[in-house]
């Protein structure tokens, strides 16, 4: 890789940890992994929908999304604790109301 693509890589990994949390981003990452999985690529689908829970980790359905995929996968504990953790922040939510 030459060094300009390397610093390229990189001011774009600073770009989206600064953007980090923004209520925009993900959608994108969820949609591509959406249609990995209606695909069938679940384990590819699986990065993109991890992608998109660590760019709003505030959007419910992105963590859905990969806990449904994560289920595709056999990795049940971890699609039903991140279930558990969604059902646990909507009550919270609905308490606070």
């Amino acid at each position: 890789m030459t060094k300009n693509k390397t610093n390229s890589i990189k001011r774009n990994e600073l770009r989206e940890e600064a953007l980090h949390n923004c209520p925009f981003l993900g959608y994108d990452r969820d949609a591509l992994g959406t249609h990995l999985y209606s695909r069938g690529a679940y384990k590819i689908a699986e990065i993109q929908f991890r992608r998109a829970v660590h760019l709003n980790p505030y959007e419910p359905i992105f963590k859905e999304h990969l806990a449904q995929c994560l289920r595709r996968l056999g990795k049940y504990e971890e699609a039903l604790s991140l279930m558990e953790s969604i059902s646990t922040k909507e009550e919270t939510v609905k308490k606070s109301k």
